[in-house]
């Protein structure tokens, strides 16, 4: 090989490895706002994943989603599927003439255990099919368009009165 093929060459696995350092380092800080979000819920990793552990997890989630102070939340608890925990999120905008919302967005969460003491966090937007893992970047947007589908719908259906 010329010192044109070898210095090509290693410019090549200068880049490749420059990418895949920077890859790991992303899913690094994934991985430790993660187990941020799950230590600051009150849940150390070695505790039991329990109702009210779970519960603490989802609404530290909530709160690092960073959503104005218009929204507002409660927390369901769904089903025990084989030491997996089901959530539901309900988020609505209340406002001072409309006390009662008109229409809500669920976020679906998912908790369970791993073998190595983490916990798994994913959740789901309502009427959406892409999963989310805790430390993923939440867009408000996200809620406002399914209030916001929910409302032309609602407009479009006649009700009896």
């Amino acid at each position: 090989a010329t010192d044109q093929q070898r210095a090509a060459a290693a410019g090549l696995v200068a880049a490749a490895l420059k990418s895949a350092t920077e890859k790991l380092t992303r899913e690094k800080e994934r991985l430790a706002k993660e187990v941020l979000v799950l230590c600051e819920g009150g849940v150390e990793l070695g505790d039991a994943l329990t109702w009210d552990n779970g519960e603490r997890i989802v609404d530290n989630l909530v709160q690092e989603f960073g959503l104005s102070p218009s929204w507002k939340h409660c927390i369901n608890r769904g089903a025990d599927v084989q030491g997996t925990l089901n959530f539901d999120a309900v988020f609505s905008m209340p406002t001072r003439r409309r006390p009662v919302p008109v229409a809500t967005a669920t976020v679906h969460f998912t908790l369970s255990k791993q073998n190595n003491d983490v916990v798994d966090v994913r959740y789901r937007i309502e009427a959406q099919r892409l999963v989310h893992r805790a430390g993923d970047k939440f867009q408000e947007q996200w809620l406002r368009d399914v209030l916001d589908e929910k409302v032309q719908l609602s407009a479009r259906i006649p009700f009896p009165l």
